[in-house]
């Protein structure tokens, strides 16, 4: 394996056909790591490669310019696998404040600011500038017009040069990361998918979605809305949307069909308020401690039928009453709806608790509750904090 740097001189410039070989680098050859891409800065005293194995970009000294023979150790890098883990090639704006990572495991263009022009330990990562699917799928190389204002992607898959016009944008992103600017109609917890994760760019955009993403409430198709208050008026030419994807994995994630609304009508963003998915008692096992008679199993209890009802036997309290979703099934409760009867004394439900457990033997409480004592029937709702998913609910 080479891993070397080829020099070639060109006596007639930029003919590459009276091009002839010069020399060549010491090998770059480190076990398991492989080199992609190269680039020198203008004026000669550096290079620069990205590495795919550890997923890096690095930065090595010339101390002859423009002579490859005369190269040292890598004395700078930056660890990239936070964005992408198959970086490609990288480039740079003219003046080296900005360096653009080319990462074939997203199929993106990343950019980063350099503190300090040409040096790469100083990059900080600003953002995903701009993803080539659907036009290239393996991208192998990118360069950009001496003004900035186009990019070129070509890749082995289409076997095409691509040109996207860059059109000149500032990101506009809420005061702060948080729900008082940003809101949703559902989220799946209180821990890992914050509508607020979404707009916030520092997070990754690759990996797992725990902590870096919003995800509605598991079951909730339609009609989700995701509010973002700037704090003051912007006029919004382009969003961009990052979609989850699972390869063969989930399904039914990420948005399909969207529309994009703008209020200066503070109100609706501020009554935005978060509600609850669908009811989990679905597909599972109900069981309980014992059944008055025919007719009061378990199973009447969540049958979506107000015509029956569990009821346990005369004997001595407490009684209780179990839910299990089904081995791998896991949902997080934070609502629980109970339909009084009413009309039989002594028979209502009235002080109770719920609890949660994953292995059907420790048990968590989750809420503490009492039914208020009514002679109609009536549905009454207790809401509570929960972060953790369950497999058995226990009332």
């Amino acid at each position: 394996m080479y891993n070397k740097l080829f020099q070639y001189d060109v006596p007639t410039p930029w003919d590459i056909s009276t091009g002839e070989f010069e020399k060549e680098s010491p090998s770059l050859f480190v076990p398991g790591k492989t080199i992609r891409g190269c680039l020198i800065a203008p004026d000669g005293n550096n290079f620069y490669t990205c590495r795919d194995s550890d997923n890096t970009i690095k930065q090595w000294s010339l101390t002859v310019q423009w002579d490859v023979e005369e190269i040292s150790d890598p004395d700078k890098s930056i660890d990239i696998s936070s964005e992408d883990i198959s970086p490609y090639n990288v480039r740079f704006k003219p003046d080296g404040s900005k360096m653009y990572l080319l990462g074939t495991d997203s199929n993106t263009v990343y950019q980063y600011s350099l503190s300090t022009p040409w040096d790469v330990s100083t990059a900080v990562y600003e953002g995903k500038f701009k993803c080539v699917i659907p036009e290239e799928t393996t991208p192998k190389d990118l360069a950009f017009k001496e003004d900035g204002t186009a990019l070129y992607i070509i890749g082995p898959n289409a076997d095409k040069v691509f040109q996207y016009t860059l059109l000149p944008h500032t990101s506009q992103y809420p005061p702060a990361q948080s729900d008082t600017y940003v809101k949703a109609t559902t989220r799946y917890d209180d821990i890992y998918y914050w509508a607020y994760f979404a707009t916030d760019p520092t997070k990754s955009l690759t990996g797992t979605m725990q902590g870096n993403s919003w995800l509605s409430a598991w079951g909730v198709i339609t009609n989700q809305r995701f509010h973002i208050d700037l704090g003051s008026a912007k006029i919004i030419k382009r969003i961009y949307y990052e979609n989850e994807h699972h390869n063969g994995g989930g399904t039914n994630v990420g948005v399909e069909n969207f529309t994009f609304w703008g209020s200066n009508t503070e109100a609706s963003f501020l009554e935005l308020t978060y509600s609850f998915g669908p009811d989990v008692l679905i597909d599972g096992t109900p069981t309980a401690d014992t059944e008055y008679d025919v007719g009061y199993e378990a199973t009447k209890a969540c049958d979506d039928n107000l015509e029956t009802r569990w009821i346990s036997s005369t004997s001595a309290f407490p009684h209780w009453w179990k839910y299990d979703l089904g081995a791998g099934v896991t949902k997080i409760v934070t609502k629980l709806r109970i339909y009084k009867f009413g009309d039989t004394a002594g028979c209502p439900l009235k002080d109770f608790t719920l609890q949660g457990s994953n292995n059907n033997e420790d048990w968590t409480t989750i809420h503490t509750g009492q039914v208020a004592n009514v002679t109609t029937p009536t549905w009454e709702e207790f809401t509570f904090s929960n972060a953790i998913a369950y497999r058995y609910y226990l009332i």
